[in-house]
Formats: C-alpha cells, sequence, structure tokens
C-alpha cells in the first residue's frame, strides 16, 4: 500500500469563518497556494498549482488529510489536472 499525505494552504475572497468547506472550495476566488506532500516514507515535497502533477498521486491508494473534507473540496473544485508528461 502506498500512502500519501497532503496539506494545502490556500487564499480565497470568501471567509472561511463565515462559510462552509464546500462552499469555499467552490467559489472561483479560491486558489491552492501549495500543496504539501509525504509519500510513503519520502521527504516531504511541495507542489504548486500549474506544475504537472506528481507521479504519487495517482500511485498512492491512502489518503491522509487532517482535515480531509476541506481538502476534498478544494481539490474537486479548483485543481486543474494536467497531463503527466512521461
Amino acid at each position: 500500500m502506498n500512502t500519501l499525505v497532503i496539506d494545502i494552504e490556500t487564499k480565497s475572497m470568501v471567509d472561511l469563518e463565515n462559510s462552509n468547506a464546500w462552499n469555499y472550495g467552490a467559489d472561483p476566488s479560491t486558489e491552492i497556494i501549495v500543496l504539501s506532500y509525504k509519500y510513503n516514507d519520502e521527504s516531504v515535497k511541495s507542489w504548486f498549482n500549474g506544475e504537472y502533477i506528481p507521479e504519487e498521486f495517482f500511485n498512492a491508494n491512502i489518503f491522509i488529510a487532517h482535515n480531509a473534507l476541506f481538502e476534498f473540496s478544494v481539490l474537486t473544485n479548483t485543481l486543474s489536472l494536467l497531463p503527466n508528461s512521461m
């Protein structure tokens, strides 16, 4: 089993304290600043929006996020998947 632990930092015009995770992630002003991730026992790496999605994202079968609903909302609504150049 391959494990990917993720943490996302974002910016948005939406006040998260007065909204909910889904509406925050779905707002067009919401952007990923950086997504930090750790794949298995490797060191922590960072991914920035607009870069190719790392291969580790596709090889993982277990995803861990400490605020999973928020991370899911942001990934679902804002991430632009670019084809991997392999």
